[in-house]
């Protein structure tokens, strides 16, 4: 497998375990040190820095779940 096609199969993994809110894939998908950005401004002050997964967990991608219904693509 080569560079491209081993990214498309890991973002593939992320947004499959985003959609069945699986934990404990995400844990195994994201560093510790892991550290998402969220534009600023957005709603619900799911915006900026999200130092971790359980803070991207919790401060964005289950805020999202919780209020919206979405799947990433």
């Amino acid at each position: 497998m080569n560079a491209l096609d081993t990214k498309v199969s890991t973002a593939q993994q992320l947004y499959r375990a985003l959609a069945a809110g699986d934990r404990a894939a995400l844990s195994t998908l994201l560093h510790p040190d892991f550290v998402g950005h969220a534009t600023e401004g957005l709603p619900l002050n799911m915006g900026g820095r999200h130092d971790g997964p359980e803070a991207m967990q919790r401060d964005l991608w289950w805020t999202i779940g919780r209020h919206y219904k979405v799947e990433a693509q």
